[in-house]
C-alpha cells in the first residue's frame, strides 16, 4: 500500500535548480505523488493554474509549494491572486523560503497561506517538516516514519461505548473517505475530553497526534457538509430526545474574538455581558424538552458591514451569494427548517431582539405557534388595556397594583439558587389573529418586591394557563445553564478557526458531543 495516492499531485513554483532538486531529493525519500510539476516563475506559475497556452490541459495541482522570491510576478502577488480566485482559492499553498522575517510570515498567513515552511539547510529537518505538511493534506494517517513499501497504517482503537458508536454511524455517510470520518470521531471523542483547553493543539494531543494538522484539516479543506451533518442530528436528537411539550428557544451566544479576519467579527453588543466587544455572533435554536435540552441548529450572523467588504469576505471564504440577514430572519429561518423537518414541540421561546421584531411575531401567528417572548416595553405597542399607558410609565402603574393581583408561581427550574418570582398576567386586547388564540403581557418580579421586572408577551390557546407559561418561561432561562455545560464540557467556544465554513462545522461537531453529552447523562 502507498504513503501517498498516485493521483495526487504537488506544483512546485521554485526559480533555484538547486533548491529543486533538493525538494526532490526530500519527495524521494518520502515517497511523495510520482506526479510534481514545476513552474519556475509567478508568470508561468499563473499560466498553469488559470490552464492558458501549452498549460491547457493540466488538472489542478493537490498540493502548491510556492516560493516567495520569483522573477517576474513574485510568490507573494501569486499567493494573492489564488486566494482571491474563486475557483483556485481552496487549493492547499505552503509557502516555501528562506525568509525568517516575521512580517513576511504574517503577510503570508494573512493572504491566505495555509502553511510556511523554510528552504532546506538542514536536509533532514526539512525532510520532516515536508512529511508533517504532506500528511496533513493529503489526508494520511499516523504512520511510521519508514521507506513507503514497507509502512503500514496503524490499527485503529476500537471503541466499545455503543451510544457513540451509534452517533457516528448516523452522521459518518456524509463524510465520504474513511480518514475523514475516523477524525470526525476523534475529534467528538476530544471534544468529550477532559482537556482544559479544546483548541485543534489540545484535541490533537487529546487524540495521541503529535501536531494540530489533522483536526484543522477537517475544519478546513476536508470535503463535507456542515448542514448535513445537522440534519441528521436533528433526527438523532428528535429519536432520543422528542416530545411534544418541548420548547424551540431562539437565543444567541457571543465569541468574543481578537483581530479583524474571522468571519463576522466586529465590535458589537455582546448578549451575554451587555457591553461592546469584539465578537462573532451564533444565532442558536436549542430544543428544550422534559427529556434533555439540547442545540438543535446555528447561524452565524454576519454585520453588514462584512456584507460590503469584498476582500474580508474572500479572505474568510464566505459565499459569495450570501446576503444580509437580520438576527430575527435567522431565527425565522430555522424555525421553518425544523417545522419542515417534523420536529415536535408545543411553544417557541426567545429574547427581546426577538420578541420586539413583529414580522417574526406575525408570521408565528399566522403559522398558530404559541410563543413566548421576553420584550421591552419601550419598543411595543400596547393595544387593549394598556392602551392608555405610556410604555416609560409602565414601571409605576405595577408599582402600583394591589398585591392580590401578583400570584407566586415555582417554575420549577432550580438554575441560580432562586426559584419563586411574583407573577401578573394582563390580557392584552386586539393582537391576536385567529379565533380561540389570546395575547398577553406576562410580568415577573422577584418575590415580595417591587422591582426587577421582566415583561414577556405570550400567544397561544385561550384555555393556556399561568402555570402554563411560567414552565415555558423556565425553559427559556435554562438556556443560560445550556451555554455554559456546552462551553464547559464539549469547547463551544474554544475554537480558532477564521473560515466562515470552519465556524460551522466546529459548531456542528460541538452540538454532536453535546447530544452525546446530554444522553450519556440522562
Amino acid at each position: 500500500m502507498e504513503r501517498y495516492s498516485p493521483s495526487q499531485s504537488i506544483l512546485v513554483v521554485e526559480d533555484s535548480d538547486e533548491d529543486y532538486e533538493a525538494i526532490l531529493w526530500a519527495f524521494k525519500k518520502l515517497a511523495a505523488p510520482q506526479t510534481v510539476r514545476r513552474c519556475e516563475d509567478g508568470d508561468e506559475a499563473l499560466d498553469y493554474l488559470h490552464r492558458r497556452g501549452k498549460y491547457s490541459e493540466e488538472v489542478d495541482p493537490s498540493l502548491i509549494l510556492l516560493d516567495l522570491n520569483l522573477p517576474g510576478t513574485d510568490g507573494r502577488e501569486v499567493l494573492q491572486q489564488i486566494k482571491q480566485d474563486p475557483k483556485l482559492r481552496m487549493l492547499p499553498v505552503v509557502v516555501l523560503t528562506s525568509s525568517s522575517n516575521p512580517q513576511d510570515i504574517d503577510r503570508c498567513y494573512i493572504e491566505g497561506a495555509n502553511s510556511y515552511l523554510h528552504k532546506p539547510v538542514n536536509l533532514e529537518g526539512f525532510v520532516k517538516s515536508l512529511k508533517v505538511v504532506l500528511d496533513y493534506w493529503f489526508g494520511a494517517m499516523e504512520r511510521v516514519f519508514e521507506g513507503y513499501k514497507n509502512y503500514r497504517v496503524e490499527q485503529q482503537p476500537v471503541f466499545t461505548d455503543p451510544m457513540l458508536i451509534e452517533l457516528h454511524s448516523r452522521i459518518s455517510k456524509y463524510f465520504l473517505r474513511s480518514e475523514t470520518r475516523a477524525q470526525v470521531l476523534a475529534y467528538i471523542k476530544a471534544l468529550l475530553s477532559d482537556a482544559k483547553r479544546k483548541n485543534c493543539w489540545q484535541l490533537a494531543a487529546q487524540a495521541g497526534d503529535s501536531n494540530p494538522a489533522k483536526m484543522q484539516r477537517l475544519l478546513s479543506h476536508a470535503q463535507w457538509d456542515a448542514d448535513l451533518v445537522r440534519n441528521q442530528l436533528r433526527e438523532y436528537m428528535v429519536e432520543r430526545l422528542g416530545h411534544p411539550n418541548s420548547v424551540l428557544v431562539i437565543d444567541e451566544v457571543s465569541f468574543p474574538k481578537k483581530g479583524s479576519k474571522s468571519a463576522g467579527v466586529a465590535r458589537q453588543i455582546s448578549y451575554q455581558t451587555g457591553t461592546i466587544e469584539n465578537c462573532q455572533k451564533g444565532i442558536f435554536l436549542t430544543y428544550n424538552s422534559p427529556l434533555g435540552n439540547v442545540i438543535l441548529d446555528r447561524e452565524l450572523y454576519l454585520p453588514q458591514e462584512w456584507i460590503n467588504d469584498t476582500q474580508n469576505r474572500s479572505f474568510a471564504m464566505i459565499p459569495e451569494n450570501m446576503k444580509h440577514r437580520s438576527r430575527p430572519e435567522f431565527a425565522r429561518h430555522m424555525l421553518e427548517s425544523t417545522v419542515a423537518a417534523g420536529v415536535p414541540f408545543r411553544w417557541v421561546a426567545g429574547n427581546i431582539i426577538y420578541g420586539n421584531d413583529r414580522t417574526l411575531r406575525q408570521w408565528l401567528e399566522e403559522k398558530s405557534i404559541p410563543f413566548l417572548f421576553e420584550i421591552n416595553p419601550e419598543m411595543i405597542e400596547w393595544q387593549g388595556i394598556l392602551s392608555k399607558i405610556a410604555a416609560k410609565d409602565i414601571d409605576n402603574y405595577l408599582s402600583a397594583l394591589d398585591s392580590s393581583t401578583w400570584t407566586q408561581v415555582n417554575s420549577k427550574q432550580k438554575l441560580f439558587g432562586y426559584d419563586y418570582y411574583d407573577w401578573n398576567l394582563i390580557r392584552v386586547d386586539g393582537l391576536q389573529k385567529t379565533n380561540g388564540w389570546c395575547t398577553w403581557l406576562l410580568i415577573r418580579r422577584k418575590a415580595g418586591t417591587q422591582n426587577e421586572y421582566r415583561y414577556y408577551l405570550v400567544f397561544g390557546p385561550s384555555s393556556t394557563s399561568l402555570p402554563d407559561m411560567v414552565q415555558v418561561e423556565g425553559q427559556y432561562r435554562l438556556n443560560e445553564k445550556i451555554w455554559k455545560m456546552a462551553k464547559n464540557e464539549v469547547g463551544l467556544d474554544q475554537y480558532e478557526v477564521r473560515y466562515w465554513h470552519g465556524w460551522y462545522r466546529h459548531i456542528t461537531l460541538a452540538m454532536a458531543a453535546y447530544v452525546y453529552h446530554i444522553s450519556a447523562n440522562s
